[in-house]
């Protein structure tokens, strides 16, 4: 079963032949990566997908974005789920300008 399972870029990525990518020449994108994605595989092909568009790629090194799932919207867990949220998401979604796009491909990150 694992063999047969992959991430949507991934599979986007091997059978890209014949993909026309959208332009998104000169937008810059600042993406937040779920963390189990990038613990247990890569980002590579999210970020060569993005960036086939055009587009400038800004992965933050960020970890976890202090959701975890539930975790962080569970008060008792707030103050640790913003410390995680100011180490490096936070100040890049804050320093975003208005033609910037901030993408998150996990619910939570969201």
């Amino acid at each position: 079963m694992a063999k047969q399972t992959m991430m949507l870029s991934e599979y986007v990525a091997e059978h890209r032949e014949g993909w026309t990518a959208p332009d998104h020449t000169g937008r810059r994108l600042i993406v937040q990566g779920h963390c189990h994605q990038k613990s247990l595989m890569t980002m590579n092909d999210d970020v060569a997908l993005m960036r086939a568009t055009g587009a400038e790629v800004d992965l933050i090194d960020s970890g976890c974005c202090g959701m975890a799932g539930p975790f962080g919207f569970e008060a008792e867990h707030y103050d640790v789920s913003r410390a995680l949220a100011e180490r490096r998401l936070l100040p890049a979604v804050r320093s975003a300008r208005a033609q910037d796009a901030i993408v998150a491909n996990d619910f939570s990150c969201r």
